[in-house]
């Protein structure tokens, strides 16, 4: 029939299916009726059936029909066997050798009641239904438009008619031979009349029908450029979504993927086809493929995005991202669920950003916390040593009164070492707020720490061994070398405390590193250059995490009470702030720990100092003129008593106001204005009090008043030999008022 049609031979099939391959050489007028394509199966089959349902079943179809086509487009997963003849299918599912029949109602039920087949029923109709109406020619419009206008005057109750003429399988027991003689005449004579009814009209039409042509001729311009439109916006949206960096899928109501974007077909190591109809957990395990089902389940619930993070794998290459997911609810234009849109964005780079914000934020709050620590510790020192000052001073004063047979001697002896004490904690303090009073040199830290070894070996103990591993042509340093022995002996007593029972071993090592901006990124406060490097390590106990954030504050310890004070690590963290370098400390439960300091390297021209013998002058006292300043009340009568005690001639100031005005009148009264005009101009050119002060030598301002005099010592009265002034204080700081003077 097909072959007959393509060939011009036939003008007209009164019942044809319309398919995309068949429009290209036929008309399909508007159908006049609606008849059911359906499932035929066995009586035996109790349920009702669906397309969907028929997957892995065997179902039979006859060959050429154009509804083979539709079936076969929409639903490819189907198992379809091709037979030539209807009689052919319906006898295969009567006999059991295949599961059932999709196709037309009327002929199938036509064909059930003329070859008598009693086992069969229809189970279900399928989508879409087998339009029944004509089809003509393509080169016949005319006859498609008269056709369309003489079915179009049919009414309902002759459609209905003609319905239950044809088909009985489902409303009636069946449908005889005779009757079907009968409806092919009534239709035969319908068609005939159509034919007539052309035949007269064919030359009143046929001007109509060219003006119709004409406009159908644009009408089919206009669509086909629509639809060329159509096409490209659908190619550029494919392409954007294919394009698109994130994750992009549609999935149904029900998990089943209906599409994605090349992203994701990375992350299933899949192409597109083969993800449609599948679902999550055709890709990853049942408990995450249960978190996603219940996040695109909370999306269609709450009728809105949600926002979650996931972490996962590609599958291509096997490297992991964080992604951030939003999934929203699509809706059609009826308002019917579409399904869930997901589309994942790597964060990757942004989480870890945030993490290392975070440990940055850490160790500035660390360094911000360390720096207010040490500027109290800086305060309490100060003033603590201010009143261990009138403490030792006035035990000395009172000590000088008694004989060493008298028993009070030895209890102000007993005060003046528990205050020496008290200055050594404040030290340590004042070490730690990097305020300590320094001599720093030039020095080779190999020679300093050897220096020191027979110290540490019996500090340490015999228990515990001590290895030296000094690095070969180590860079100098400039560091006051007491600084150096502070930081061994508190490193090697803490390091004494870890270790528990013999086998113990300390390691004492040097080395040259240079550090870049990356290897910077292990420290606040690691600034890039050459450093000298000096380590202790022990196989001691070692430090959980939290001790090791507070080991460095002073007063904190771990240790006994009465066995520490708790400042031993806060002076070694002040020494090497002051002299501009970081310390970076590493350490495991049970397996030990290990100080890094690292100390600039020294680039000036690097003048060696060599140790000299120590020795203490004996205190003899003098004659001189001394001008005390000092705002504490305390410290400056104690001072004031032992200078006198030793002989010397104190002139006592509380604040230098106070100050200015004494050597006003001490000097100005036994030196001619003429004099004093010329001391003023040449002292402002020649005498730095400060410089002197600085290097510990006196100010001898009379040697310039004496020559200004003219040598005459009897002008000589008025001379001040030294000056000693607090630094801080109130009014002026000791410098300004050195100058001042």
């Amino acid at each position: 029939v097909i072959a007959r049609i393509q060939n011009h031979e036939v003008d007209v099939l009164g019942n044809a299916v319309k398919t995309p391959q068949r429009e290209t050489y036929l008309i399909f007028p508007k159908p006049y009726l609606k008849v059911p394509s359906v499932i035929i199966v066995r009586s035996s089959v109790k349920e009702n059936l669906t397309l969907d349902m028929l997957k892995g079943m065997n179902v039979v179809m006859i060959s050429g029909y154009g509804y083979v086509d539709l079936i076969q487009n929409k639903y490819p997963q189907l198992n379809i066997e091709l037979v030539s003849e209807l009689k052919t299918a319906l006898r295969k599912v009567s006999f059991g050798m295949t599961d059932a029949f999709v196709g037309d109602l009327a002929t199938a039920s036509f064909y059930i009641e003329s070859e008598a087949i009693s086992n069969l029923k229809v189970a279900g109709e399928t989508e879409p239904p087998n339009i029944s109406g004509f089809a003509v020619r393509s080169d016949w419009p005319e006859l498609s438009s008269i056709l369309a206008k003489g079915t179009a005057m049919l009414t309902q109750e002759e459609k209905r008619d003609i319905y239950n003429k044809w088909i009985h399988l489902v409303s009636e027991p069946g449908l005889t031979i005779r009757e079907f003689k009968k409806m092919m005449m009534i239709v035969t004579g319908v068609i005939l009349l159509i034919i007539v009814v052309f035949l007269l009209w064919n030359r009143m039409l046929k001007r109509m029908v060219r003006i119709q042509t004409e406009a159908l001729r644009e009408e089919i311009k206009e669509r086909k450029l629509a639809e060329n439109a159509l096409g490209k916006s659908e190619a550029h949206l494919r392409t954007l979504l294919k394009t698109i960096p994130d994750l992009v899928w549609l999935k149904d109501p029900e998990g089943i993927y209906l599409a994605c974007n090349a992203r994701f077909e990375r992350l299933v190591g899949m192409k597109e086809k083969n993800i449609i109809g599948k679902t999550d957990y055709d890709f990853t395990d049942k408990e995450r493929a249960d978190i996603f089902r219940q996040n695109d389940k909370l999306a269609i619930e709450n009728g809105q995005h949600i926002l979650n993070e996931e972490t996962v794998t590609y599958v291509d290459d096997g490297h992991t991202e964080i992604l951030e997911t939003i999934k929203t609810p699509v809706y059609g234009s009826m308002g019917e669920l579409v399904g869930v849109l997901g589309i994942s964005h790597d964060i990757t780079g942004r989480k870890y950003a945030e993490e290392e914000r975070q440990l940055l934020q850490d160790k500035l709050f660390q360094a911000g916390k360390m720096d207010a620590i040490g500027r109290l510790a800086g305060g309490v020192a100060h003033d603590f040593n201010n009143m261990l000052s009138i403490i030792i001073g006035r035990a000395e004063l009172a000590r000088m009164k008694f004989k060493p047979s008298d028993p009070i001697y030895n209890d102000l002896c007993d005060i003046e070492t528990v205050g020496r004490r008290s200055a050594d904690l404040t030290r340590q303090l004042l070490a730690f707020a990097r305020k300590q009073t320094i001599m720093p040199q030039v020095l080779n830290l190999n020679e300093t720490i050897e220096n020191m070894l027979k110290m540490l070996r019996r500090l340490i103990g015999e228990d515990i061994t001590l290895a030296w591993h000094p690095f070969s042509d180590l860079w100098p340093i400039k560091i006051d070398p007491a600084q150096i022995d502070q930081i061994l002996a508190n490193l090697l007593i803490n390091a004494q405390d870890a270790i528990s029972g013999s086998g113990g071993k300390v390691t004492i090592e040097t080395h040259n590193i240079t550090f870049d901006e990356e290897s910077c990124s292990i420290g606040i406060d690691f600034v890039p250059g050459e450093y000298v490097l000096l380590a202790v390590s022990d196989n001691g106990c070692g430090m959980e995490k939290n001790t090791m954030h507070n080991i460095f504050e002073p007063f904190f310890t771990t240790k006994a009470f009465g066995k520490g004070t708790g400042l031993g690590l806060s002076t070694i963290y002040g020494i090497v702030k002051q002299n501009m370098g970081s310390i970076n400390v590493y350490s495991e439960p049970n397996k030990g720990s290990t100080f890094r300091i690292y100390l600039p390297r020294y680039t000036g021209q690097a003048v060696w100092t060599t140790s000299t013998k120590s020795f203490e002058d004996s205190i003899t006292g003098g004659t001189e003129t001394v001008l005390l300043v000092e705002d504490e009340p305390e410290i400056l009568e104690v001072t004031q008593l032992m200078l006198e005690r030793l002989g010397y001639n104190v002139l006592a100031a509380q604040s230098p106001a106070m100050a200015i005005d004494m050597v006003r009148e001490h000097v100005g009264d036994y030196i001619k204005k003429d004099a004093g005009e010329h001391i003023q101009e040449d002292a402002g050119k020649h005498i730095d009090a400060g410089k002197h002060i600085d290097a510990g030598k006196h100010i001898d301002a009379g040697e310039h008043i004496q020559e200004d005099t003219g040598g005459d010592p009897d002008k000589n009265i008025g001379k001040i030999d030294l000056l000693i002034t607090d630094v801080i204080m109130p009014e002026m700081n000791g410098r300004d008022l050195s100058k001042k003077l």
